[in-house]
């Protein structure tokens, strides 16, 4: 292994560039599909399964309203004040 062997590998080479952009491909093209596989797992979960029951907080039903009939007037909220007090400022401390 001299200088002038063109033949005689570099001993601190251990791979071929071919091998190591393989790898790398094939290192990435794993990554996609794990992603894709947990993509779906999460889509299976969060959408297309029905969510878990939840507890009642109520004891009394909720109430529907068609879209034609309004609810009773003491369900729709009164008109707050539009514009809120500033609060004052804290007191400057002394040096």
């Amino acid at each position: 292994m001299t200088a002038n062997n063109p033949g005689a590998a570099d001993p601190g080479r251990r791979h071929s560039t071919v091998v190591v952009i393989l790898a790398g491909l094939a290192g990435l093209a794993i990554g996609a599909l794990a992603v894709f596989a947990l993509a779906g797992v999460t889509w299976k979960i969060r959408v297309e399964l029905p969510p878990p029951p939840y507890p009642q907080l109520s004891t009394t039903p909720p109430v529907s309203y068609p879209s034609t009939i309004q609810p009773p007037a003491s369900t729709i909220p009164t008109s707050a004040p539009s514009v809120v007090p500033v609060p004052p400022l804290p007191p400057v401390p002394h040096a």
